[in-house]
């Protein structure tokens, strides 16, 4: 009879569950030989499991509430063949009572990724019985994991989802399914290998043939997938409708002039990444770490994308499966804050002078969850004034300050910045979505040698898919990562991934430096231009992609809202934003945006962008007149067939 002991700190929810799994997945295999155990480093004995415990494994048809804890000690660890801890705390500690049990004590996680196949792995063999085969993947893995050619895990642990409510405990039976399940197919061998024959498939119509992409097999098949398997006739013979709108948004974006900072246009390159295969696949966890098989090209796309991002940014380590900019941002505060403690205090810049809404809004979860500390634009200058940025810093004591903006139009003084989160002892983080494309075009100062955490979106000035990356230190590597996956998210979006790691080779090519100055050049001179029809940028100008415009000064009573809208008239697309101190309510803000990455990704320059603002002008001094839009329009119309958006 060969022996588990599984263990953890209450021996209430974590070990318990494991149990649960395991107890199962031997059954299907017909495995009555090995035994399992569990107890706690700290647990109160006959203390029962923890009711989100028996919730999350009743929902996946497992009953562990008659469950008892024990406390661990010498006797359980001593008949234990294996020692499984849920985290290396509870590793390290069976290994101190028992320092003879080292070499078969791991962590599941541990012991699971050094039973992933390898060239050195001997089978054993399929007659042999489950106390020889558990055996021998002990050795194996206490063999491997002392082989110091082999690379360290960074992820050990099960994450403790005690007094996190049952969402947490869904997350961590999940990954405790998962590692149980390749475990058990790892030491034991797959449960319920079919050798019978299978029925025979029904016919098919001659429909049923010609729409079939996927799968297909034998001769008669009608199409042949080959490297590529997205089809436009496909999806205009299947859905019409949602091809018509497809069209259509294509049309608009062919024929009107984006000057929304926060926008681009993908390459084709990059649209065709996303319309891939790699959609498909499931790939929780990081290359080469998986919890599912099949995941050899994304690993290597994904790999791609981090290595570029590192190469283009000189970071240390890079996160690219952050599906956007609002998870990437609460993923870093995740890693470093902890909820609801008002201790735990960050410095942002307030949405009103410039920052975002993950910077601490109120009704963000940001807002919500973490003490954020606001400051603000100096109200002569409206710039950041780094003197009273340093005074609140020493009067709140942050943990974390965060520098970055999403309507702040000059250079952020990141080495300022750097020198008061050391002052205070706080981490210091970036969120660089707005201008991270001109740094990687040498156009913009890079933020990544002063913050130990840069987050970023991809689809805006780096003109890649829609998500995010983290670039971080490495001393913040693991807790980044473990932020990102299992704490934010599940699954990573490969094809987005893949579609990542185009736009960073592009990003690497000389015509993106002259994009990325160019960039700037066109929002300087937008900005001044618009100043020339008596609008009044914000600070005076702008060192970036994007101008603020204050529109008090031309007309008292005109709002964002309806410039937004006349522009859209005429095929202008900007939108409507907040000045510093704005007197006004959000939705009839007493500002503009505009911004130029689209226009500068089209060859647009200087002399288009004064032209741009001349009719600007002359649209907002006669909104309602109907010949000045339809020449405005024209005027546009003209623009866009000089400078194509996907010509052909």
């Amino acid at each position: 009879m060969g022996t588990i002991l599984l263990v953890c700190t209450g021996n209430i929810c974590r070990s318990p569950m494991a149990y649960g799994f395991l107890s199962q997945l031997l059954r299907e295999r017909g495995v009555s030989s090995i035994r399992l155990e569990s107890a706690g480093t700290h647990s109160w004995d006959d203390s029962p499991a923890t009711p989100e415990a028996v919730r999350a494994l009743q929902e996946r048809g497992i009953d562990i509430s008659d469950h008892l804890a024990q406390r661990l000690n010498r006797s359980l660890i001593e008949e234990a063949d294996l020692v499984l801890g849920m985290a290396g705390d509870h590793r390290d500690a069976a290994t101190r009572i028992v320092p003879s049990a080292a070499e078969r004590t791991f962590t599941l996680k541990e012991f699971v990724q050094l039973l992933e196949p390898g060239d050195d792995r001997p089978e054993a063999a399929p007659a042999a019985d489950p106390e020889h085969r558990l055996r021998a993947a002990v050795e194996y893995a206490a063999a491997t994991r002392a082989d110091p050619a082999r690379r360290g895990f960074t992820d050990e642990d099960v994450a403790d989802p005690l007094g996190l409510g049952i969402e947490a405990f869904r997350a961590a039976a999940w990954e405790l399914g998962e590692l149980c399940q390749r475990m058990a197919n790892a030491v034991f061998g797959p449960a319920g290998a079919r050798s019978e024959p299978q029925p025979a498939a029904a016919p098919q119509t001659q429909t049923q043939t010609q729409n079939r992409t996927v799968g297909a097999r034998g001769k008669g098949r009608s199409s042949r997938m080959n490297d590529y398997a997205a089809s436009w006739q496909a999806l205009r013979a299947t859905d019409p409708e949602v091809a018509g709108a497809i069209a259509a948004e294509l049309h608009r974006e062919r024929s009107t002039l984006r000057l929304i900072a926060s926008e681009n246009y993908a390459s084709p390159a990059v649209l065709a990444a996303l319309a891939s295969t790699m959609n498909n696949k499931y790939a929780e966890g990081y290359p080469g770490r998986r919890y599912y098989g099949g995941c050899e090209f994304v690993d290597v796309t994904e790999t791609l994308a981090i290595d570029r991002a590192k190469q283009v940014f000189g970071a240390e380590h890079a996160n690219v499966q952050p599906h956007a900019g609002a998870q990437a941002n609460l993923a870093v505060y995740g890693a470093f804050l902890t909820p609801n403690d008002p201790a735990q205090k960050v410095l942002g810049l307030a949405l009103p002078h410039g920052g975002h809404l993950t910077h601490g809004s109120p009704v963000n979860v940001s807002g919500k969850w973490f003490s954020f500390v606001a400051y603000e634009v100096d109200p002569e200058t409206e710039l950041i004034d780094m003197d009273r940025v340093r005074d609140l810093a020493l009067q709140e004591r942050p943990k974390m300050i965060l520098a970055g903006f999403t309507a702040y139009p000059r250079v952020i003084d990141f080495k300022g910045f750097r020198d008061i989160a050391d002052e205070v002892g706080a981490i210091l983080m970036v969120d660089a979505a707005h201008f991270i494309g001109l740094v990687a075009g040498g156009a913009y100062p890079s933020p990544v040698p002063y913050a130990d955490v840069v987050t970023f979106t991809t689809h805006k000035t780096l003109r890649g898919p829609r998500g995010a990356m983290i670039l971080s230190r490495e001393e913040h590597a693991k807790a980044i990562d473990k932020a990102v996956f299992p704490m934010m998210q599940g699954g990573p979006l490969e094809h987005c991934i893949a579609a990542k790691a185009v736009c960073l080779k592009e990003a690497m090519e000389p015509e993106f430096r002259e994009y990325a100055e160019r960039t700037v050049r066109t929002a300087r001179a937008l900005a001044a231009g618009l100043q020339e029809e008596g609008l009044r940028p914000v600070s005076g100008g702008t060192d970036s992609h994007l101008a603020l415009i204050d529109l008090r000064p031309f007309d008292d009573e005109l709002t964002g809202a309806d410039v937004e809208a006349v522009c859209d008239e005429v095929g202008i697309a900007l939108n409507k934003n907040a000045i510093p101190f704005d007197p006004r309510p959000p939705l009839r803000p007493s500002g503009i945006r505009v911004g130029t990455p689209g226009p500068s990704t089209l060859g647009m320059d200087e002399p288009e962008m004064k032209e741009v603002a001349r009719i600007m002008g002359d649209v907002l001094r006669r909104p309602r007149d109907r010949a000045v839009k339809d020449r405005a329009r024209q005027a546009v119309a003209d623009l866009m067939n000089r400078f194509p958006a996907y010509p052909g």
